[in-house]
């Protein structure tokens, strides 16, 4: 039996969307970490239909709900997320979501 403690998850849904650990090239802060989703926006193009996907990037810090990064971080020569070091700290403030 493989420890897979130490692999990159990968979960996928009916809905066509997945979401992976993933590494980043510098730590970000203790107990954090990267990972992506993928979601699909659909259209009828003349009788078929056409799908685009969306990646998402979110930051996941213990005890701290997820922030989307999508939009500061950069990516390898791998094609794998990471943040500059400008933002590892300097992230905006964030709140859970409530149903009131």
């Amino acid at each position: 039996m493989t420890d897979s403690t130490n692999l990159p998850t990968t979960k996928r849904s009916s809905a066509g969307a997945s979401s992976e650990v993933l590494p980043t090239k510098k730590p970000i802060k203790a107990k954090c970490t990267l990972s992506e989703i993928l979601q699909y926006e659909c259209e009828m193009e003349r009788g078929r239909v056409q799908c685009f996907h969306i990646r998402r990037i979110f930051r996941i810090c213990e005890g701290r709900p997820a922030v989307e990064v999508t939009h500061v971080v950069e990516f390898d020569d791998n094609n794998k997320p990471f943040l500059k070091p400008e933002f590892q700290t300097a992230m905006p403030p964030s709140s859970h979501w409530n149903a009131s």
